[in-house]
């Protein structure tokens, strides 16, 4: 009896075959064998998922225009999909426009699609835009919009479509598509949303370094522009140039230059999470960089156990407190903020915050006051927390909120992957051993050159080879 082994996003290459000599007793190791090592089973189709939402994060971490980051997007996908054509790009219903920002196909032109969007496509577009992806199992038997349309006379058979959205309001889409029915439905349209949260991670990345050059650009003229006017660094001074003109390019220049602090702060981060290391060098690194770019006296991040309702640290960086000046495991909405939920919140004062208890109250002794607290998501699920304090009052407000929230969100998918990789290891590691133990011929063996790559002592004893010899 064969079964097939299959893992992340790649096709097994591989196959499990299990024999017993003549006169055993058909299944029974076999079947206590496979029982016991699906005890813990591992998601593979969600390590895929993990996998590659990673992969599209680390293969945008040089490109500097759009272009090729976003081509580099559709060849993965394509591949993940086994599709014949994928784009991406940017909509707006209000303008009726079409952005293409990446491309690849076997059966389509780029140019036959339009930059135009008609009133059908709108209309087609509409469900995606809000959030929902869409599923066309065979375009046949669809109403069709002018996209889909196309697809259908080039000879693709089957269409799912899914959102994504950009920090700056922008909406976008991405289309996969098959020249055979019934290949893509509703199960790869979910898995092609999820796969949306990195992709608009990684879009905006781009833009963002894009910006950030723009803006360097932007502050270096303005800062030879205003010492050519012998203006001063702040409004105040710039008071005695004419008034208006002098404070609006102060004021300018710094928001440039904040926001080139910023970019750079989040290509950091997103530099870290992509080199794929454990959850808790990737926790340190990226708190390190909080506190940096925050200004605040503790950063900290905590992942939730909802089966024990425990709220455990993942990581602490503190400029106040030691490793051990802190409890490593809370009931989950104890933290000195109070309950967190889905969405990030401010702590403008401490002392006047909800839910007093015995941490919150050593914060206030060692001067702590303020905070923003961002929750971990990962597909719909609040898996833990980044919460920064600091020793002002109200010392953050909504831009801080959101900046922190934009980092938070690859954070979530790179201790996603981590957690899987851990999960996928532990289960093959019980696999291998239960393997090892069975009083079965059990081996492995390559599908296509057939050769043998692992076998258990049984096979060894059976058939009177060596492992060595075997292998």
């Amino acid at each position: 009896m064969a079964a097939g082994l299959r893992g992340g996003e790649h096709e097994a290459s591989s196959h499990l075959a299990s024999f017993q000599p003549p006169g055993a007793g058909r299944g029974t190791h076999a079947g206590a064998l496979r029982a016991a090592a699906s005890g813990a089973p591992i998601d593979h189709h969600q390590f895929a998922l993990l996998s590659l939402s990673a992969d599209i994060l680390a293969t945008v971490a040089t490109p500097e225009t759009i272009g090729p980051a976003c081509e580099t997007i559709c060849l993965r996908l394509r591949t993940f999909f086994s599709a014949d054509h994928v784009v991406l790009g940017l909509v707006s219903l209000e303008h009726r426009s079409r952005e293409i920002l990446g491309f690849t196909s076997s059966v389509v032109e780029v140019g036959e699609i339009s930059s135009e969007l008609a009133e059908a496509d709108i209309v087609a577009y509409r469900d995606a835009i809000e959030g929902r992806a869409q599923a066309f199992p065979d375009l046949g038997t669809t109403v069709l919009n002018p996209g889909t349309e196309v697809a259908l006379q080039t000879g693709l058979q089957s269409l799912i479509r899914a959102p994504f959205r950009l920090s700056d309001g922008s909406v976008g889409l991405v289309s996969v598509a098959s020249t055979t029915r019934g290949q893509l439905g509703e199960h790869e349209a979910a898995d092609l949303l999820a796969l949306c949260t990195p992709i608009g991670l990684a879009v905006d990345r781009v833009r963002l370094l894009a910006a950030a050059n723009e803006h360097q650009a932007n502050a270096t003229a303005l800062a030879t522009m205003l010492s050519t006017l012998d203006v001063a660094a702040s409004p105040e001074d710039a008071a005695v140039e004419p008034a208006a003109v002098a404070i609006a390019r102060v004021r300018e220049l710094r928001i440039a230059t904040l926001r080139a602090v910023n970019l750079e702060a989040i290509n950091h981060v997103l530099t870290l999470l992509g080199e794929g290391s454990s959850a808790e060098h990737m926790a340190a690194g990226f708190l390190a960089e909080c506190r940096a770019l925050f200004e605040c006296q503790l950063a900290a991040v905590v992942t939730f156990d909802y089966e024990t309702g425990q709220a455990q640290r993942l990581g602490l960086d503190s400029s106040i407190f030691g490793p051990d000046d802190l409890p490593r495991s809370l009931p989950i909405g104890d933290d000195p903020g109070g309950q967190i939920g889905s969405v990030a919140e401010l702590v403008d004062d401490l002392e006047t915050a909800p839910k007093p208890g015995a941490v919150r109250k050593l914060f206030i002794a060692n001067g702590l006051r303020s905070g923003i607290r961002v929750p971990l998501i990962l597909h719909d699920t609040v898996i833990g927390a980044v919460s920064l304090w600091s020793t002002d009052v109200r010392r953050y407000d909504a831009d801080d909120v959101a900046m922190l929230g934009t980092l938070t969100r690859p954070l979530a998918l790179a201790l996603g992957r981590a957690n899987a990789l851990n999960s996928l290891a532990e289960s093959e590691l019980k696999f291998r051993s239960l393997i090892a133990q069975a009083e079965e011929m059990i081996f492995l063996f390559d599908s296509t050159t057939l050769r043998i790559v692992d076998a258990n002592a049984y096979t060894e004893r059976a058939l009177g080879y060596s492992r060595a010899e075997l292998l």
